[in-house]
C-alpha cells in the first residue's frame, strides 16, 4: 500500500537517478538497492543514521532519498527530510512501518514524493523509479 501526495521532480538529464537510500534494517536497505539498480537507477549510499546521510547527500546530490522514519541516532528520518528540504534539492520517499496519525501528522509538511508502508511490495519501489523515468 502506498499513498501519493505530489509529484516534484528534479531531474537533470542523467543516464541514471541518483538515489540515496537511509533505512536502519541492512536486510531491508540491500532489498531496496538491489530494486533500484534493476529499475537502471545508481546508488549512491546507504546509511542507518542521519548524520551520516547528510554527509553523502551533500557530496553526491542525488535526485531521491528514500527514507526510513525509525533510524540509528539522534535525529530520525522525519528530522533527515526536514534538513534535506531546507538544504537540498532532493525529492523524499518515505518507507516505514509507522504509519499512526501522529507520524502521519509530523510529515506532513515536508511534502514528500510518496509514503509506502512497510512491508512494502516490489512494485512499489517499481513505481517509483517509473515515475522518475517519465520525465
Amino acid at each position: 500500500m502506498f499513498l501519493v501526495f505530489r509529484l516534484n521532480l528534479a531531474l537533470i538529464a542523467m543516464d541514471r537517478l541518483k538515489v540515496m537510500i537511509v533505512e536502519d534494517e541492512w536486510i531491508v536497505s540491500e532489498e531496496i538497492k538491489l530494486l533500484v539498480e534493476q529499475c537502471n537507477g545508481c546508488v549512491v549510499g546507504q546509511s542507518d543514521n542521519a548524520e551520516e546521510a547528510l554527509e553523502i547527500l551533500r557530496a553526491h546530490q542525488p535526485q531521491l532519498a528514500i527514507l526510513d522514519i525509525r533510524l540509528r541516532g539522534e535525529m530520525d528520518g522525519i528530522d533527515l527530510a526536514e534538513e534535506i528540504r531546507r538544504s537540498l534539492v532532493c525529492d523524499v520517499v518515505f518507507l516505514s512501518s509507522l504509519n499512526d496519525k501522529k507520524t502521519l501528522e509530523r510529515f506532513r509538511g515536508i511534502d514528500p514524493l510518496m509514503f509506502i508502508v512497510k512491508p512494502f511490495e516490489v512494485g512499489n519501489i517499481r513505481e517509483v523509479m517509473s515515475m522518475f523515468a517519465a520525465h
